[in-house]
């Protein structure tokens, strides 16, 4: 139960919170029938206004100050502590009590609490901390749910957050970043609080802004997969969706310097275009869910989300513990979207689990790279046995990766085949990765993940010209590494 003197800001109290409930399992619910739509769409803009509304009160540290649990570096630190506030010495000015009255004191003690508790604990909670991230995707809904009933509160009024769909109908246009995030108001970019200065600077002009390539935004990868979970973790739908489009988008529109906002866990949710990412990935999460593949799969499971609980911070700055299975049951969230059409991709990788290992990294590993990156010529596996590649039906390219800090950019991968008597000189490019998460994962050699990258479209060539003298490339996409990547292994898989 809510008491009276937890009292929001500006007679927004009571009045704010109408049309929520108590939700079961702890936290708020939102009234019925709640929508989610595209930026774009009328009903989307209507939403980011009232967005715009919200990250200027959140951010009004006279009204929300820093310790308040609903002001917006409070929520930005949930998903992981900014590394300005991630020291001993910021947390003291943070959660001070010097003046205080003491209920005013005994209020900031409390938000200590909820921020960075032993029993309560929400700052840097995603799920950014290891090769799995197993609740990477139901996390993340608990998160946005959250935070929407508080915009709701703020704004006093019924609130859905739209989504960004830059995947929409395959359009450069959806790849740039909406309008509303870049514009002046006023003559200024900086007096738009969807605005944000760390941002590559390209993506950020209000005219002639830069568009993401299609190999960003691309969900085709995860929805071949046969299960949120593999044996094989790289190949589930889970961790296809983290690459692409998640990380890769993050890594997208992250700034250059220390503070690369939506480019690193840490820094991204300060920027407002992170909560419009995540909508959609958790969108693409629900198209997911809802197929034939994915209803099965869940079955798989759903009990055993029943185990895991997360904790946030309700509408009225106080703790609302969620389990994880509340992710998997919309209708008790009470919100839906306005297009859950189906992801149609093509016949590819997923064909490829569990096919043959043909050829492997021929120079020692692991190779560093870094700048314009690097290139490992491919030797034929003495474990193909008489395996017949002019029958392959899927390729995929498989690698294992470690990195140390952020490089800043994405990865792209290519075949590249030699010259021969019929053919000429060419380059496949069959894929893009991203290590985006590897400034929290908590390996102190380095955080390592798995990637496997359909190679489909490289199998004519392979067919064709087979692989004496192919060779693999990995290239920064934008040539702006900051920080080396080790590619520890790399396979070409062929079934």
């Amino acid at each position: 139960m809510f008491t009276r003197r937890e009292v929001l800001i500006s007679g927004m109290g009571l009045a704010a919170l109408a049309g929520l409930s108590t939700g079961v399992g702890g936290g708020v619910r939102a009234s019925e029938g709640r929508v989610r739509h595209e930026v774009g769409s009328p009903e989307g803009k209507a939403m980011l206004e009232l967005y715009r509304e919200a990250v200027k009160l959140m951010r009004d540290e006279a009204k929300f100050p820093r310790h308040d649990p609903r002001s917006w570096k409070f929520q930005a630190n949930i998903h992981w502590v900014h590394p300005d506030d991630d020291s001993e010495e910021a947390l003291q000015a943070i959660f001070s009590t010097t003046g205080l009255s003491p209920d005013e004191a005994e209020k900031v003690l409390r938000h200590r609490a909820l921020a960075i508790g032993a029993t309560s604990r929400t700052w840097s909670t995603c799920q950014h901390v290891d090769a799995v991230e197993y609740y990477f995707l139901g996390w993340h809904r608990l998160y946005l749910w959250h935070f929407e009933q508080i915009v709701s509160s703020l704004v006093g009024q019924d609130f859905a957050l739209p989504y960004w769909d830059y995947g929409k109908n395959g359009s450069s246009e959806h790849r740039a970043l909406p309008i509303e995030f870049r514009e002046s108001i006023g003559g200024s970019q900086a007096a738009n609080p969807l605005w944000y200065e760390h941002r590559n600077p390209e993506m950020n002009k209000e005219n002639g802004a830069g568009e993401m390539d299609p190999a960003d935004v691309s969900p085709s990868a995860a929805f071949q997969s046969a299960g949120l979970y593999l044996p094989d973790t790289r190949k589930g739908f889970n961790s296809l969706l983290n690459t692409s489009p998640h990380g890769n988008v993050h890594v997208a529109i992250g700034g250059p310097g220390e503070d690369p906002g939506m480019g690193t866990v840490p820094t991204a949710g300060r920027d407002p275009v992170f909560w419009v990412h995540h909508c959609n990935i958790d969108r693409l999460w629900e198209i997911w869910r809802r197929s034939e593949k994915g209803k099965a799969d869940e079955t798989t499971f759903r009990d055993e989300w029943k185990g895991a609980t997360f904790a946030f911070s309700d509408p009225m700055g106080e703790l609302s513990e969620m389990e994880a299975a509340r992710a998997l049951d919309l209708s008790s969230l009470s919100y839906d979207y306005d297009d859950l059409a189906a992801v149609v991709t093509p016949v590819g990788a997923a064909a490829a689990s569990g096919g043959k290992i043909i050829a492997h990294l021929a120079s020692s590993v692991p190779m560093e790279i870094v700048g314009r990156g690097g290139a490992a010529s491919l030797e034929k596996s003495t474990a193909i046995g008489g395996f017949d590649t002019s029958q392959a039906k899927a390729a995929s390219v498989e690698l294992e990766v470690r990195a140390r800090g952020n490089p800043g950019d994405r990865f792209d991968v290519y075949l590249a085949f030699p010259k021969q008597a019929q053919f000429k000189e060419k380059e496949v490019r069959v894929g893009r990765f991203n290590v985006f998460g590897a400034t929290t994962k908590r390996d102190p050699g380095g955080a390592t993940f798995f990637f496997s990258l359909d190679a489909s479209n490289a199998l004519k060539d392979i067919i064709e010209r087979g692989l004496d003298g192919v060779t693999v490339r990995v290239s920064p996409a934008t040539k702006q590494t900051s920080s080396p990547i080790y590619l520890d292994d790399l396979k070409l898989v062929l079934n």
